[in-house]
């Protein structure tokens, strides 16, 4: 005759074999178990890469009037009498911790970019011996606009570049904007280069008047 409690007995300890040999598998590292992350759990976001070329420039600020941005490899100078001059120079330079002391500049050129304030209206360019200009450039004549204003540029290239050897007598190639400004005119003189005409045109996208 069978014994009816024999089954459920065998059930039992075919049960406790199995979940102890599971136990011994999961602290053994024979099985592992991941948990699905819940909503709650918080991952760190990964920074948005910036598409601003000018994040890292250096800011010039005349008081009052209107602040422009500058790459670091521009190195300036502190003159008197002088609102901003810049040098352009192949590595980047240290910026000083302090601005130092305004001295007298030895002018005899011009720099790579110089920004002035001019009094009156000024924003057609009347030149000093025009017709020795127009005789020696190409003078070229543009609208832009500068911070929603409107401002002339005047580009000139020499005409003879090229028949006094790599260097010519004057500035080959340089260009001037002017904007107006409260009734006086800003102007901005770049004569870096031919073949840098994007970077200055990244430096006056960074002008903007103060409020």
């Amino acid at each position: 005759m069978r014994q009816k409690g024999f089954t459920p007995i065998v059930i039992l300890l075919i049960f406790l074999v199995l979940g102890g040999f599971g136990y011994w598998a999961y602290e053994s590292g024979i099985v592992k178990i991941s948990l699905p992350q819940t909503q709650n759990e918080k991952t760190t976001p990964s920074p948005i890469p910036t598409s601003d070329p000018t994040i890292n420039w250096e800011t010039y600020i005349k008081e009052n009037n209107y602040s422009i941005k500058y790459p670091p490899n521009f190195f300036r100078m502190y003159c008197l009498g002088e609102e901003l001059l810049l040098t352009y120079n192949d590595k980047v330079i240290t910026k000083p911790k302090s601005a130092p002391k305004e001295i007298e500049c030895n002018r005899g050129g011009k720099y790579d970019l110089e920004i002035k304030t001019l009094d009156g209206n000024q924003l057609q360019l009347v030149l000093p011996n025009q017709d020795w200009y127009y005789n020696n450039y190409n003078i070229t004549e543009s609208n832009i606009f500068l911070d929603e204003v409107s401002a002339k540029q005047y580009t000139f290239r020499y005409k003879n570049y090229g028949e006094w050897g790599d260097i010519p007598p004057i500035p080959y190639w340089y260009t001037l904007v002017r904007i107006p400004n409260n009734g006086k005119t800003i102007e901005i003189y770049y004569g870096g280069g031919e073949n840098k005409t994007d970077l200055f045109n990244q430096i006056l996208s960074t002008f903007t008047f103060l409020k």
